[in-house]
């Protein structure tokens, strides 16, 4: 008798749902580290036959640290929905950042045959910076000279690989600051910014500015910014154009700044219109000088490895001209004044039509002023033109060094005068 059994090669199989967990000390792929707390998965569901499969499952993890040799950062509260088969898999996820509050949301899908996918990442709600709570909490060491102490920061990224693609969008509201010693407030950006397979713009962004808190207080900041790649390297060229800043009753501009920074010179010319005489003079902080009138001009200027350099600078009065008083205190005048004793007379009380500079400015700080005037001085007893040249010569460094340790005792002085009011008991 001839006995014949035959088996189903397509058979199904089922593993039973249930909880598994998975301890992993730590992952390393070259100089990095992931190291993940005890990861959760539910399984819901994983049955198949010979030539299909199908998932479905839940993970969890409480935290996760990633770190290099230089720096780290910790990924909080990470779960994920999978499902898909034998030719996809999918899901959803979602995970917090340490040290600012904020969720972000993952969706995605891959290919099985293909290796081709892609993903979305999206912040749920904006991530809000506090002094409590800056954007250097995210990282373990925060090298950087800059930090973000307030504002409310919102992401989207799109990811595509086979080949690899990915876009960034970024949009800041509300921000506050510092950038080494300057604080600023009011900062706005947008960028829509492609990440792989090279940083560049995929649309212009803008920057805005409020208030920059500096030596010289500055206000209404814009440029619109374009990233590009660059010939000399893999970091991007920075395009800024139409930059505006206002200080000293008016505007410094520049039309067209590019920064490359795989180079070490950077090369552009400043345009300054409407600028206030007396609000520049008072920053010299020369005793007995009043003015008055207003300024344009232009100002090249060339930043490499040893500063700012400023050649040719040149500057102009705007009609109608302006009136300049020099009175020093005491026995300041001609004995400790640079200026012959025709030249203090004249300039006790200054009628001047034309008021040219030629500026240079170098690295260490010095101030290099040629200034030409021409107009008339009562004081002379003359009604002849006057014509006055005047060489004048100043560290910056130091006066800016002066000014900055003058506004933080003026700024210390208010504080503590703010507490004391506060801790006041009411009578």
């Amino acid at each position: 008798t001839d006995i014949s059994l035959l088996i189903n090669k397509d058979f199904p199989w089922t593993i039973a749902p249930g909880h598994w967990q998975c301890n992993l000390t730590a992952v390393r792929r070259d100089n990095m580290i992931l190291e993940p707390a005890p990861i959760d998965i539910d399984m819901q569901r994983l049955a198949g036959r010979a030539k299909d499969w199908r998932i479905q499952t839940s993970i969890t993890c409480s935290e996760s640290h990633l770190s290099d040799k230089n720096n780290g950062l910790t990924v909080e509260n990470i779960s994920m929905e999978l499902k898909g088969g034998l030719e996809k898999i999918e899901g959803t996820g979602s995970w917090s950042l340490h040290g600012i509050p904020g969720v972000l949301a993952l969706n995605f899908s891959h290919n099985l045959n293909t290796g081709k996918g892609k993903a979305a990442i999206n912040s749920k709600n904006p991530f809000t910076l506090s002094k409590e709570l800056p954007l250097r909490a995210i990282l373990d060491r925060w090298t950087l000279p800059a930090d973000l102490t307030g504002g409310r920061l919102q992401l989207h990224s799109t990811i595509r690989w086979q080949p690899v693609k990915m876009n960034l969008q970024v949009e800041l509201t509300e921000g506050e600051g510092h950038f080494k010693t300057t604080r600023f407030s009011g900062l706005a950006t947008r960028q829509n910014i492609q990440i792989l397979p090279a940083i560049q713009s995929r649309k212009t962004g803008i920057v805005t500015i409020d208030k920059v808190n500096a030596e010289i207080p500055m206000q209404n900041f814009s440029t619109i910014i374009r990233l590009q790649p660059s010939s000399h390297g893999p970091l991007p060229e920075i395009i800024l154009k139409d930059t505006r800043i206002s200080l000293f009753g008016g505007t410094i501009s520049d039309d067209l700044l590019s920064v490359d920074l795989q180079k070490p010179e950077i090369q552009s010319r400043v345009t300054l219109n409407n600028i206030d005489l007396p609000e520049l003079i008072n920053l010299q902080q020369v005793k007995g000088l009043k003015v008055s009138g207003k300024l344009h001009g232009r100002l090249p200027f060339r930043i490499d490895k040893s500063g700012l350099h400023i050649d040719n600078g040149r500057l102009e009065n705007m009609s109608p001209g302006g009136i300049i008083e020099y009175n020093p205190p005491g026995n300041i005048g001609l004995q400790q004044s640079p200026f012959s004793e025709y030249v203090l007379k004249a300039l006790e009380e200054f009628h001047f039509d034309l008021l040219s500079a030629t500026a240079m400015y170098s690295p260490d700080g010095k101030l290099q002023m040629n200034l030409h005037l021409e107009g008339k001085s009562p004081k002379l007893e003359t009604n002849r033109p006057v014509h006055l040249n005047i060489n004048t010569e100043q560290n910056l460094l130091s006066l800016l060094e002066s000014l900055r340790y003058s506004k933080s005792l003026t700024d210390e002085i208010d504080t503590k005068v703010q507490q004391h009011f506060q801790n006041k008991p009411s009578p």
